[in-house]
């Protein structure tokens, strides 16, 4: 298999050290997270994070972290899920009426570290959109191929969406995917 490095509609995946550098991934989610502050027009974003046990997640989740900081949004991580609690998360997350900072409910989406059924050395970095956010009208997946482009195409012109320093992203943890996901 190929190590070139992938990107397609549900994301982008790649050989970690080679294709898949942490300037990818941060570079990657940075444009992810600014196309979903542009998309949200003045309202928060907040993006589910989960990531799978692959060998050199850790690198990838430190870097696609600090791209979506970066670029204003609130992550809310899962720590190690699979990726359809990810899923289940997104959708969780846009239903609940908890808002941030303001109050303002915010956009929703996700992204799952992983690289599926590719070999050990491999990993990537998935995206949602949730069914709720007003973006399309299915559960929590893929952007549809139009906005899949429009981040492909952002990513290859380098146009990152970053944050001033006062409108930076945080962290928080959520331990409750499991559950909500067996429920």
């Amino acid at each position: 298999m190929s190590s070139a490095l992938m990107i397609g509609v549900s994301g982008l995946r790649g050989v970690i050290g080679t294709s898949l550098t942490p300037e990818v991934a941060a570079r990657f989610a940075g444009v992810f997270g600014g196309w979903l502050v542009e998309a949200a027009a003045g309202k928060p974003v907040r993006v589910i994070l989960g990531r799978d046990g692959r060998v050199g997640n850790a690198v990838i989740y430190h870097a696609a972290t600090a791209g979506l900081l970066a670029a204003g949004v609130e992550v809310v991580d899962l720590g190690i899920s699979m990726t359809p609690t990810t899923a289940v998360m997104v959708d969780e997350m846009a239903r609940r009426p908890v808002g941030v900072g303001d109050g303002t409910a915010p956009l929703v989406a996700g992204m799952e570290l992983t690289a599926s059924h590719n070999p050990q050395q491999w990993n990537g970095l998935k995206c949602f959109l949730a069914s709720t956010a007003g973006l399309h009208g299915s559960a929590a997946c893929a952007p549809p191929a139009e906005i899949a482009q429009e981040l492909v195409g952002r990513f290859h012109t380098g146009m990152v969406g970053l944050a001033t320093w006062d409108k930076l992203g945080t962290v928080a943890r959520d331990e409750s995917a499991s559950v909500v996901h067996i429920e």
